[in-house]
């Protein structure tokens, strides 16, 4: 993954596993040597059906974060 980008991109059964994203898997990326520019996101199980609304209001978030650096 040399020189790649990567959106750290989790699903979990519950919520008390998000942390998971930032404690292991973006340290895992960037140990295989992938960027990773934003935040992860986490997708709760059981919110599946509403995949589309939260991934735009990720990549909404997301572009607003780079318009402002």
């Amino acid at each position: 993954m040399s020189g790649k980008l990567a959106v750290p991109l989790m699903m979990g059964g519950s919520l008390q596993h998000f942390l998971a994203l930032d404690v292991h898997l973006r340290p895992l990326l960037v140990e295989l040597g992938a960027t990773c520019l934003t935040p992860g996101l986490y997708v709760v199980e059981t919110e599946l059906e509403q995949l589309d609304a939260q991934l735009a209001t990720y990549v909404t978030t997301v572009r607003a974060a780079f318009a402002r650096a």
